[in-house]
């Protein structure tokens, strides 16, 4: 069982000029998360080993697993406009005397706050100021945590008067983000497999074989209505509770196939059936309703989303010897059905109706769905692994290996965009939908990916750098224009081990050094069309050093 996701306290300033005495306090966030998982898992494995005749020999291997699973998420999540606090704003300047005020309302300013500056961010690129005192920003909203629990505890007829609105007492429920995120299933997994390995002769072997897996799930869950003035986190969520249960099964089906004429040369084909399960997130039957003041909103998860299918199709061609090692050039072609995605739009006039809202209300709407399309991958992959022990010192003592993949993905994205247009016996303009689609390439799958080593080893040295490379990906598609696609860019590093085993009085000891992102490499998101970054992520390097003993077992 595990338990995670304590309380969050976070305060938020908004500058009002071009200094850190007109940074003001803006508001307060409190997030809180509860999270409990309850796993059963058992597992069954038969080999048996069989002969027909002298040609046919091999093994069938059958088995089975099953998980019961349980998960427990909640999430409470408010928000205090404290600028537009006047009551709650002078409760804090009373109850703290190192709170500093600027302006004529009284506001609570950033200045006394500071610690240091942070003036070489990224090698000096960028100046983001005076880094705030963590233990003062909590105690703003620890305290007014406090006072909030104070006054609410003892009845409406005492905050009332001293807040005029419910909003301005503690933090105001931000209930779309609570209740989304919130999860309650009980699952069981079952799955089964039969598999037979057939060697035929001395260069033929065949491998066919099936997977059966069932699913099924209880799932509990909130329908909430948002209403047009909140309450504090402390209110009962407007709604009712929602139930679903989902099952699905599937026969997955796959065949391998290997050829080897010759002792240094093999090839093999494959061709496999896989699915990817919906994350719980998606599948809580959890509902959002706005349907206050306009623009109205729709926000659901998806319990009877069907589950991605994968068909894979692989070919590979293999030479190994003592001298060249192994090297294998792959090629794969793949197809998903079912994708699963979140898709947003706006609903119009005419749609099908989403109820509560009426026909002709315009609704923002955000739910999960499976892609209508289907999306295809295809590429290739090289791999050499070797040990150069055949040649003369020192390069006898280096091994290599290195992976190289190329993946080219295509998919297609429905989009709809809204139009007015006049109708065609004259009139008033009026809101159209107009559904298309455009290609693009698969979120998230970059087109290459690298992995290089080289060791050296000798007399207990062991030395390994290594090099990691991923292409650029896309993280999102814009419908409207391709350059605003936004994308993140290619990533590299490089890593360097190192062990030293010791003798004689002091054998059975290492010393270690791990080197970790040498090159120091920033991560960069941004547009497809725009060479600024939207994001960048330094994550620095490390340095482990350490002293390792190992046990003789024998």
């Amino acid at each position: 069982m595990r338990k995670k996701y304590p309380s969050e306290l976070i305060p938020l300033f908004h500058d009002k000029g071009d200094s850190l005495n007109n940074l003001r306090l803006n508001s307060l966030v409190k997030g809180v998360g509860k999270s409990t998982d309850k796993n059963l898992t058992s597992y069954l494995n038969i080999k048996i080993p069989y002969n027909i005749g002298e040609i046919v020999n091999g093994y069938l291997k059958f088995g089975g697993s099953y998980r019961k699973k349980e998960r427990l998420q909640n999430y409470t999540v408010g928000r205090q406009l404290m600028d537009r606090n006047t009551e709650g704003r002078q409760m804090l300047i009373d109850s703290l005397n190192w709170i500093v005020i600027d302006g004529s309302n009284n506001d609570i300013s950033a200045a006394g706050l500071a610690t240091y500056p942070i003036d070489n961010f990224l090698d000096g690129k960028y100046d983001y100021g005076w880094y705030l005192n963590f233990d003062k920003l909590n105690n703003l909203t620890d305290m007014w945590e406090n006072i909030s629990n104070y006054y609410y505890s003892q009845g409406e007829n005492v905050w009332q008067p001293i807040f005029t609105e419910k909003s301005k007492i503690g933090f105001a429920q931000n209930i779309e983000a609570s209740v989304m995120n919130d999860i309650d299933v009980a699952e069981t997994y079952t799955a089964g497999y039969v598999m037979a390995e057939m060697n035929i002769g001395k260069w033929l072997m065949l491998l066919p074989g099936f997977r059966y897996e069932k699913t099924s799930a209880d799932m509990n869950g909130f329908k909430a209505t948002g209403p047009s003035e909140t309450g504090p986190v402390q209110d009962p969520i407007p709604g009712n509770s929602s139930s679903a249960y989902r099952e699905t099964d599937f026969l997955l089906p796959m065949l391998h196939a290997r050829v080897k004429p010759l002792k240094w040369f093999y090839s093999h084909i494959a061709y496999t059936h896989t699915v990817s399960h919906p994350d719980l997130n998606s599948i809580a039957p959890n509902t959002y309703y706005y349907t206050g003041i306009p623009p109205f909103s729709y926000h659901a998860n998806n319990p009877d989303l069907e589950v991605e299918l994968w068909k894979n199709l692989d070919l590979q061609f293999t030479i190994h010897g003592s001298k060249v090692g192994l090297i294998s050039l792959s090629g794969f072609y793949k197809t998903v059905d079912n994708k699963i995605w979140q898709r947003s739009y706006q609903r119009i006039k005419g749609d099908p109706i989403i109820e509560p809202f009426p026909d002709a209300a315009l609704v923002n709407v955000s739910v999960w769905e499976n892609h209508p399309y289907k999306v295809y991958l295809k590429g290739v992959e090289l791999e050499a692994q070797t040990s150069f022990w055949y040649l003369p010192k020192p390069f006898k003592y280096f091994t290599f290996y290195g992976n190289y993949t190329f993946t080219d993905s295509e998919t297609s994205y429905p989009y709809t965009k809204i139009e007015n247009r006049v109708p065609p016996n004259g009139g008033r303009p009026v809101a159209v939908r107009i559904d298309s689609f455009v290609t693009g390439q698969m979120l998230y799958q970059p087109k290459h990916i690298a992995n290089f080593s080289l060791g050296f080893n000798r007399k207990g040295l062991n030395v390994w750098l290594s090099f990691q490379y991923n292409g650029t990906i896309f993280t999102g598609k814009n419908y409207q224009v391709n350059e605003l696609d936004p994308l993140k860019e290619y990533f590299y590093r490089w890593d360097l081990q190192i062990t030293q085993q010791l003798s004689e009085k002091f054998k059975g000891f290492e010393l270690i050094a791990n080197f970790a992102n040498l090159s120091n490499f920033t991560e960069v998101a941004r547009l497809r069309g725009d060479l600024r970054p939207t994001s960048q992520e330094s994550y620095g390097w490390t340095l482990d050093l350490g002293l390792r003993y190992k046990f003789d077992r024998e």
